[in-house]
């Protein structure tokens, strides 16, 4: 009887500290839209006669739909951490530059990010504020699109970046609602500095005066590969079979975003 007593009360001590060390484990998940941050500016014109007009306007491929999940950690009522996915579906950016012959530009993005964070939080039960500090993980895609339209002729030219690894910083300030023991909701103010460069790109689309001139070019006027540094030989012949080298070139990916999301506690 004693054994069979020692045994419930060890079975039940273990079971309340599995319980306990559960109840700081939770998933969430959350979407959003994220509108231009500390960006980049592109600057379209407008010719009538002699006279051209320019304006600026800001610039970034980090604006967009975003949605994701986190898996998280609280070491106790105040210090946590949590590993964010978060998948972005970029906004059109465009730039024109308007004349006797009328040029559109055109960026469009993708960018997947994993994003550990560490949380602050005052703990408090029912509505509980916090902050959060990440480094940012990622790799993404953009489409760089140049549309010509003029008096005697017209184009479209298409090019699709992708490759490399990105590294930004993410801070975020937010605040969850505790419905019950194991739901809560949350709303989040996030703040992404983020630059990306590409190490390829490719030529996907070439259309002049309505007909498709891609199957014509060489892979030499078609891919581009991307490094940091890289030699050539002015004496040497180019290979046309074989991709173009150029200099990366960051691109501005930054936003200020906001989320809502669902929390779930084990």
């Amino acid at each position: 009887m004693k054994k069979i007593t020692k045994y419930i009360i060890a079975v039940t001590i273990v079971l309340i500290s599995s319980n306990s060390f559960a109840q700081k484990f939770y998933i969430k998940l959350n979407g959003g839209y994220n509108f231009v941050g500390a960006a980049a500016t592109k600057t379209n014109s407008k010719t009538s006669g002699n006279v051209t007009d320019y304006e600026k306007s800001p610039f970034s491929l980090g604006k967009g739909i975003s949605f994701g999940g986190a898996f998280g950690y609280m070491f106790n009522k105040f210090i946590g951490s949590e590993l964010d996915v978060s998948y972005l579906v970029g906004g059109t950016s465009t730039m024109d530059r308007i004349g006797f012959y009328s040029y559109r530009f055109s960026w469009t993005s993708t960018f997947i990010s994993f994003v550990p964070t560490v949380i602050i939080t005052p703990g408090f039960e029912k509505i509980n504020p916090y902050a959060k500090l990440g480094i940012i993980l990622g790799t993404g895609t953009y489409k760089y699109k140049e549309m010509t339209d003029g008096p005697t002729s017209n184009s479209n030219a298409t090019l699709l970046f992708n490759g490399g690894l990105a590294i930004g910083i993410n801070s975020c300030f937010g605040a969850s609602y505790k419905i019950n023991k194991h739901v809560s909701v949350l709303g989040e103010l996030s703040v992404i500095s983020l630059s990306y460069g590409a190490t390829r790109s490719e030529l996907i689309e070439r259309i002049e005066n309505g007909v498709d001139i891609l199957p014509s070019i060489s892979i030499r006027n078609k891919i581009t590969e991307y490094s940091n540094s890289f030699t050539e030989d002015s004496r040497s012949i180019p290979d046309e079979n074989l991709p173009r080298k150029g200099s990366i070139e960051n691109e501005p990916f930054s936003s200020v975003g906001f989320n809502i999301g669902i929390q779930y506690h084990f």
